[in-house]
């Protein structure tokens, strides 16, 4: 299933399915083929491609795969079932619909012409602070890897990516299990990666996912519990990540430096996206909550083909989607324990007397002295 973001509504289309595409200057029909990210990750730029694609109204074929700017369309309607979701807008003005058959072509207030500056009262002015500590959905479009022209279009757009959000998807992941999918996030880009499918057709399918993703030193890859993948991929392929971030854990250290004890259990993945990504819809950590203490040891829905479920779709989404942020807010709140030591190292030097400086240049005073700092605060 792919997201198309435009104007004021967000289509989402499974490949395949026929639609009709108004667009500045022509119409045409075809299969949706699939949204292909513009270079530089900028979203103006972002293309739609359809596959058997005919000129409106005289139905004149186009050969191979058409493409063109996701900018340029006016309207789109589906031949089949999908779904349309309205945008959430700083300014709601968008008429209400509900049909998720009939797409919805016509331009709002908002934006037609720009906004308008205006000055804002006291009221809208706290009306708009509320509206920063409320939930945000994150939307992401889904490009599902099955070929290898797709894998190496992947393995070269990741090049241009600091972090990704990443994790192993089968049944029962370890030495002993079964890996079907590997899911990444770059940018706002949903990734599963059929891993069965790929390794029929590419042989040196691991020594490619090797090369420029797990061992890639420059790529932070960001994960939750990377044990059972590490341990997979060691056993398996005798592979060796580098570079991850585990947010489990940042979170346990962040536990640590805040109440001085180790903590008593790890936690999962939905109880440090509650505690450390405020801003998350909870509709999603309930979800996410439910599925997690599912066992997935026998007859995992995981790997099912062409795709898992929906609502395990879902769940390989929501593993994944909210991990970099998660890492941000992670880093913010280990970087504080940095910076309090920082301020005790240098106050421990500079106000030392005279007869003891030397001798403190290798202790660790810092260590105590944030200590204090931070009950004194």
């Amino acid at each position: 299933m792919s997201y198309v973001d435009y104007m004021d509504y967000i289509y989402t289309l499974n490949p395949g399915v026929t639609v009709e595409v108004e667009l500045r200057d022509s119409s045409l029909r075809g299969q949706f083929e699939l949204v292909c990210n513009g270079s530089g990750r900028n979203p103006d730029i972002d293309e739609i491609q359809l596959e058997g694609a005919a000129e409106l109204p005289s139905g004149k074929k186009r050969n191979g795969i058409v493409s063109f700017p996701i900018k340029d369309v006016v309207k789109i309607n589906t031949l089949a079932p999908s779904s349309i979701f309205k945008k959430q807008r700083d300014i709601d003005d968008c008429p209400d619909f509900d049909s998720p058959s009939v797409s919805q072509g016509s331009k709002t207030k908002a934006n037609i012409g720009g906004s308008k500056a205006a000055v804002l009262t006291k009221k809208e002015k706290r009306s708009q602070e509320m509206k920063d500590v409320q939930p945000i959905e994150i939307t992401l479009r889904t490009y599902v890897v099955k070929e290898e022209p797709k894998l190496k279009l992947l393995l070269k757009l990741l090049k241009d990516v600091a972090a990704c959000g990443m994790a192993f998807e089968g049944q029962n992941i370890g030495r002993h299990g079964v890996v079907a999918w590997l899911v990444l996030t770059a940018g706002k880009t949903l990734i599963p990666i059929d891993l069965d499918s790929l390794s029929e057709k590419v042989p040196n399918l691991w020594k490619l996912l090797e090369k420029d993703l797990l061992s890639n030193s420059k790529l932070v890859k960001i994960m939750h519990d990377s044990r059972p993948a590490a341990d997979y991929l060691w056993h398996a392929h005798k592979i060796n990540m580098v570079n991850v971030f585990d947010t489990q854990v940042a979170d346990a250290l962040v536990s640590f430096n805040q109440t001085k004890d180790s903590p008593q259990q790890l936690n999962a993945l939905s109880d440090c996206l509650e505690l450390h990504n405020r801003r998350l819809p909870p509709e999603e950590i309930e979800f996410l909550r439910k599925y997690e203490s599912q066992d997935f040891s026998t007859n995992s829905p995981m790997l099912r083909k062409p795709l898992p479920p929906p609502d395990y779709l879902k769940l390989c989404a929501l593993k994944v989607k909210h991990l970099v942020p998660l890492r941000e807010n992670l880093m913010k709140k280990l970087m504080e324990k940095l910076d309090q030591c920082t301020e005790a190292h240098m106050n421990s030097y500079r106000n030392a007397p005279k007869e003891i400086y030397s001798a403190m240049s290798r202790v660790p005073y810092f260590l105590l002295l944030s200590e204090n700092n931070s009950h004194k605060s």
